[in-house]
């Protein structure tokens, strides 16, 4: 099964973006991060995703140092 795994500090942002994913049935299991270094966290113990939606301005760990880092 494929993963998508959506990061982004703001709440309704990852909710629109599950639902876009839902409707056009991308057949996924979706996991929803709140920040940067919590996706590094998560990376560390679970297989990679296939697909990450990233918001660059983010607390904590923006989207860039994420990308740096990961």
């Amino acid at each position: 099964m494929c993963k998508v795994l959506l990061i982004d500090d703001d709440s309704p942002t990852n909710f629109y973006n599950q639902y876009i994913l839902k409707k056009n049935n991308i057949n996924c299991e979706i996991v929803t991060l709140n920040n940067g270094l919590i996706a590094l966290e998560y990376l560390k113990t679970h297989e990679f995703p296939n697909l990450i939606f990233l918001d660059i301005n983010m607390p904590v760990m923006d989207g860039l140092e994420f990308l740096e880092a990961a």
